[in-house]
């Protein structure tokens, strides 16, 4: 047990570090499916 909690601060800013990069790529790719699903709905209307 006590060799567990002394490893967690380690291992604490890798996990948050990967997670935000996680959420990072998802924004941009969900941002880029959106740019490129309106730039086909302005194509289809104009």
């Amino acid at each position: 047990m006590n060799n567990d909690s002394k490893n967690l601060p380690q291992n604490l800013p890798d996990v948050i570090y990967s997670d935000f990069f996680l959420s990072l790529n998802s924004r941009i790719a969900i941002w880029d499916k959106f740019m490129s699903l309106s730039e086909n709905l302005k194509g289809n209307f104009l």
